[in-house]
């Protein structure tokens, strides 16, 4: 049985078929944030390293920007939010490509480690699929789900 802390913990996430992901996704889309956090997490868990506070940082500042946009586009006040929106959206993109940059070189760690046959092609692959966000996040479910769980 289940208990509730492992349920909290999310690392079920990458367990998930890819077509259960899916779904999950659709219905509810701030999953693939906390799946994107759990492959980062999980990936320097298996490599024995520490949290990478920079790691953390950039994507705080993303799931900040991501709130910003989403409740300022929501309220409609007089103020001219150009600059505030050109400056959110950068910090936004900057911090998301770190991100997605450092798990992509982590999975890549992980598979060299593991001798499988990977190659720089496939990590700038994935790095260009987890760019692409829900879409990428399904494609990579079954691959990353092998990395990180030994299955």
């Amino acid at each position: 049985m289940i208990n509730s802390k492992e349920i909290i913990k999310f690392n079920w996430l990458t367990k998930m078929s890819t077509s259960s992901l899916f779904l999950l996704m659709v219905l509810f889309p701030p999953t693939f944030l906390i799946w994107f956090f759990k492959i980062g997490q999980l990936s320097e868990r298996q490599l024995h390293k520490r949290p990478d506070f920079f790691f953390r940082l950039m994507y705080a500042i993303f799931i900040l920007g991501c709130t910003f946009l989403i409740v300022f586009s929501t309220i409609n006040l007089d103020f001219n939010f150009d600059i505030y929106f050109q400056f959110v959206f950068w910090s936004m993109f900057i911090s998301f490509m770190y991100c997605d940059f450092y798990v992509t070189r982590l999975t890549y760690l992980i598979e060299i480690d593991k001798k499988t046959n990977s190659n720089i092609a496939e990590a700038l692959g994935r790095f260009i699929l987890l760019s692409t966000l829900v879409f990428g996040a399904i494609l990579l479910q079954k691959r990353l789900s092998l990395i990180l769980n030994d299955e």
